[in-house]
């Protein structure tokens, strides 16, 4: 493999059309764009801080921290690391890895998807596999997975759903409106402190409610409360179980030694 490095100021747009092996890219401190890949398989145009690639194999991109960054599809997997500014992605054919970045907007995963410290909104439109996400300070928006979800401190608001079962913690409820619906069991924990109006509905006719340290075994498909005077709308379904309990663990916060 050789390497290529173009010189750019610290905000660069980068657009990544195709890569048809495996793509890890990740942000730096120095103003310019390295790309490591075979010299036959890469093509890169570059004009007035633009830089347009594609490569016919496995590809390595180090660029600003400040880039704005477009990805178009990567046949294999792909890793994105250190972007503090905007990422879009249409389509990762295999597993999806995001750490550490600001707003993401993924549209396709075909494998897995693991996302942790995304310092605003995120969503994934699609993905074919499992789905984590973890430590979203903006919106998190998951409607489409195929597998199974675990989602963990979401700061703002929630929409999410997964064929699997599903497992959701949040640390603190600051958004408006949160809802999870998961094809099998659904296990829900919120804040002992939490102030919201909550919906469940299992198909399974079995809901858990483990409140001031009480625990409540229904055998009801619908069930209604409201918590601390009510305040975010919450919307909990399940197509087997599903249990809820206020008393979420407080969060390690930041990882940002995160692989």
């Amino acid at each position: 493999m050789s390497q290529q490095t173009f010189p750019t100021s610290l905000a660069p747009e980068v657009f990544v059309e195709t890569v048809q092996g495996n793509l890890q890219l990740k942000g730096w401190d120095r103003p310019e764009v390295s790309v490591q890949a075979q010299p036959d398989d890469l093509n890169i145009e570059e004009q007035e801080d633009i830089l347009h690639l594609s490569c016919q194999g496995d590809c390595t991109v180090r660029l600003p921290h400040g880039a704005t960054v477009q990805v178009g599809r990567v046949q294999g997997e792909a890793r994105f690391k250190y972007l503090d500014d905007a990422l879009q992605i249409d389509q990762v054919a295999g597993n999806l890895t995001l750490r550490n970045l600001a707003e993401v907007q993924v549209m396709s995963v075909g494998g897995s998807l693991n996302a942790r410290n995304i310092a605003g909104d995120f969503s994934a439109e699609s993905v074919s596999g499992d789905a984590s996400a973890r430590n979203i300070q903006g919106r998190c928006q998951l409607p489409k997975v195929a597998g199974n979800l675990d989602v963990r401190g979401v700061e703002d608001s929630l929409a999410a759903g997964c064929s699997g079962n599903a497992r959701l913690r949040l640390y603190t409820l600051d958004g408006e409106s949160y809802s999870l619906e998961a094809g099998g069991n659904l296990s829900v924990e919120i804040p002992p402190d939490a102030s919201v109006n909550i919906k469940l509905h299992s198909a399974g006719e079995s809901i858990r409610l483990r409140l001031a340290g009480e625990t409540k075994n229904l055998t009801v498909a619908s069930h209604e409360l409201a918590l601390g005077g009510g305040g975010a709308a919450m919307q909990l379904k399940a197509g087997g179980s599903l249990s809820l309990e206020a008393g979420a663990r407080v969060s390690c916060g930041w990882d940002a030694g995160a692989d």
